[in-house]
């Protein structure tokens, strides 16, 4: 009967030292797995951000660009009295540069659109990894503890046990 016992006492110490083994590698891998996607959404935000700020220095460089066009179609219009015959020709132009420039600025526009989307669609995902990141923080903080205080107690009950048959076997010794 007393060997039983020590044989469930040890199985069942095994099982739970196995048990707190598994939890903490599993909580390690996903906290592994959690750090890794938050670094590579964080290198998509920046690389996003970067791509950004090129565009709004593109948008800057094209708003430039529509105020030389604007100061030449001024220009234009003072040559409009000494240069009678060539309004048509610059009306044409002016109307064409018009449409190029409204043309461009809506293709910005949609660029524009397009790059504040995939910023929202980054920050959705990361929003959605944020809530697992906690979560396996907390299970964590939960769990750990107790398994620890478990294991100390396995530990301690161990070592009382053998400490006990030792004391035991010393007296059966004795009296024998």
């Amino acid at each position: 009967m007393e060997l039983a016992l020590r044989i469930s006492a040890l199985v069942a110490l095994a099982s739970f030292a196995i048990l707190a083994i598994i939890a903490m590698f599993s909580l390690r891998n996903v906290t592994v797995f959690v750090k890794d996607a938050r670094e590579s959404l964080k290198e998509l935000s920046r690389d996003i951000k970067e791509l950004k700020n090129k565009i709004a220095s593109s948008l800057d460089d094209l708003t430039g660009l529509k105020g030389q066009v604007s100061e030449t179609l001024t220009e234009f219009h003072k040559l409009q009295g000494k240069l009678i015959n060539a309004v048509d020709d610059l009306t044409d132009m002016k109307d064409e540069t018009l449409s190029l420039m409204k043309s461009a600025e809506e293709s910005l526009k949609d660029f524009k659109s397009a790059v504040n989307t995939i910023e929202d669609q980054a920050q959705k995902i990361s929003s959605v990894i944020t809530p697992f990141t906690k979560l396996s923080e907390y299970v964590y903080c939960r769990m750990a503890p107790p398994i620890i205080e478990t294991a100390n107690i396995v530990s301690a009950t161990s070592k009382a046990v053998s400490v006990f048959t030792k004391v035991l076997s010393r007296r059966k010794k004795d009296d024998g």
